[in-house]
């Protein structure tokens, strides 16, 4: 590093003894100040130049293919049809084990497929909210509806399966909720 300075001195012997300059060099542009027309508060300036996601028809159908193979892995309604008799033919260490792990998993998949949809402000095109909203709510009342109907001589563990297929329901609910609200921030999302 010495000697880097020193065969700069060398080069432009009279550079080195000369004090650095205060005063604002002309090549650079001085900061503007913002005023008070430039400066909004609250969501529209969180929102401003932002755009909700457009997809093709292609890319929808992919969406929803997605959400359909992880509504298998949460047990949602439509395709909760296997939790009853795979909770009953399952010991009881297994049964726990799909009542969690699964479930985890696949809202975590959910949540990362609606955030590459969205994007980071979690705004998804309105069908998807409204589909979303729809299989909430089928999920959590078939759910508990199956729950109530099990005889009450039958297999503890189907009501299990029933009871998860509903609290699935629930936290479909949690992230439609999520969605939702990021769309009430702008309501010009579509």
């Amino acid at each position: 590093r010495a000697s880097a300075m020193r065969a700069s001195a060398a080069a432009n012997p009279g550079a080195a003894t000369q004090p650095p300059s205060t005063q604002p060099s002309s090549t650079q542009p001085a900061a503007a100040q913002p005023s008070d027309d430039d400066v909004e508060d609250g969501p529209q300036r969180f929102w401003a130049g932002w755009h909700p996601p457009q997809l093709s028809a292609w890319h929808a159908v992919g969406v929803v293919m997605l959400l359909a193979g992880l509504a298998f892995k949460i047990a949602a309604v439509p395709m909760h049809a296997y939790a009853g008799d795979v909770y009953q033919g399952a010991a009881t260490p297994v049964t726990a084990f799909l009542a969690f792990v699964p479930k985890t998993s696949g809202f975590i998949a959910i949540l990362k497929v609606l955030a590459a949809v969205g994007g980071s402000q979690w705004a998804e095109p309105e069908w998807l909210v409204k589909l979303l909203w729809v299989v909430a709510a089928f999920t959590m009342t078939v759910g508990n509806v199956l729950a109530m109907v099990q005889p009450s001589n039958g297999n503890v563990k189907r009501v299990l399966a029933y009871s998860s297929v509903a609290h699935s329901g629930y936290m479909l609910l949690g992230v439609t909720a999520l969605v939702q609200a990021a769309r009430a921030i702008d309501p010009q999302a579509s």
